[in-house]
């Protein structure tokens, strides 16, 4: 993982805090627009084919206007500028394209321009505000149609309240992005209402995807609920995946995949003594767990599940 910093950003005028751990990059605002990159690539960022790399492992990109550099930005168009190169630049999603400005913006009620607020500690240890008139001076109306249009046009707003979040934003940032990049699916199980389609997988780090397979009922038995329920579904997949891999079965798909009567024979099996409980055993299902769903199925001590074919085939009346 690595941040990486334009050099235009190191230089005694600019508000940029030093982040710890960063490497620099001679062209990165020139040929992507942003000041600061944040990628999950580790080697370094000091030509065109080293970024282009960093941006499809799904590095983002971000632009920091600090103060009244977002105001001025309005004028002339620099924000725009940014979010054009950003896609220029290659990148594929939207959240791989930010701007993060720095400071308090507040409409000033008299005349509708925008005022901008810095957090300033004083020497007796008290925090204050200190609110200016923008120069040039510009509505809020007209900020507040940028920040809407930046999503509109395809990238990212956020705000943060001074200067001194800058480090620990890109920090979480990083931390973020490893994870995400890292668990591609998050699945949403929700038991009592269901959008009528699936979300559009259109660019998101990780997709958001309602569950509506078995583990709603299983979720369902009281003491058990979404997070025992996806473990159970996990422990499952793992076990079955590995069982086709033994017998040189497909190790991906509908074959593998776990059934609600084979959740319902491993949570009622009856525990005669110690020792594991599943193949692989699920986080959250211990014998406590499958007591109180055995005691919910009205099962006795001695019954177990047990599925088997019927022989022959049944008589079909004409």
């Amino acid at each position: 993982m690595t941040i990486i910093i334009d050099n235009s950003e190191l230089r005694s005028t600019s508000r940029m805090p030093i982040i710890s751990g960063a490497k620099t990059s001679k062209i990165l605002e020139a040929l992507t627009g942003a000041d600061v990159m944040v990628s999950t690539k580790s080697f370094p960022a000091n030509t065109p084919a080293q970024i282009t790399k960093h941006i499809q492992a799904g590095a983002i990109l971000i632009q920091f206007k600090f103060g009244s550099d977002l105001i001025s930005s309005i004028t002339d168009e620099r924000v725009n500028i940014a979010l054009a190169r950003m896609l220029e630049a290659g990148t594929r999603h939207q959240y791989q394209r930010m701007i993060i400005s720095c400071g308090m913006y507040l409409p000033d009620l008299s005349t509708g321009k925008t005022l901008v607020g810095k957090v300033v500690k004083q020497s007796n240890g008290k925090v204050v505000i200190v609110w200016r008139d923008t120069q040039p001076e510009i509505e809020y109306r007209a900020l507040a149609t940028v920040r809407r249009r930046i999503a509109m046009r395809g990238g990212v707003f956020s705000n943060l309240t001074c200067d001194a979040e800058v480090p620990g934003e890109l920090v979480s940032m990083e931390s973020d992005l490893k994870f995400l990049s890292g668990q591609p699916i998050k699945s949403l199980l929700h038991l009592k209402q269901f959008p009528p389609d699936p979300p559009d997988p259109d660019d998101p780090l990780q997709l958001p995807v309602e569950v509506k397979d078995w583990r709603r009922v299983i979720a369902g038995f009281r003491g058990i609920g979404p997070k025992r329920a996806g473990d159970l579904w996990g422990a499952l997949l793992d076990h079955n995946a590995e069982t086709a891999e033994r017998h040189g079965r497909p190790v991906e798909g509908d074959g593998v995949e776990p059934t609600l009567m084979q959740a319902f024979a491993w949570i009622t099996k009856w525990l005669r003594g110690r020792g594991e409980i599943f193949p692989r055993k699920a986080h959250g299902w211990g014998k406590g767990t499958i007591k109180s769903v055995r005691e919910q199925l009205g099962m006795c001590d001695g019954m177990e599940l047990n599925v088997r074919v019927a022989e022959g085939e049944p008589e079909v009346k004409r």
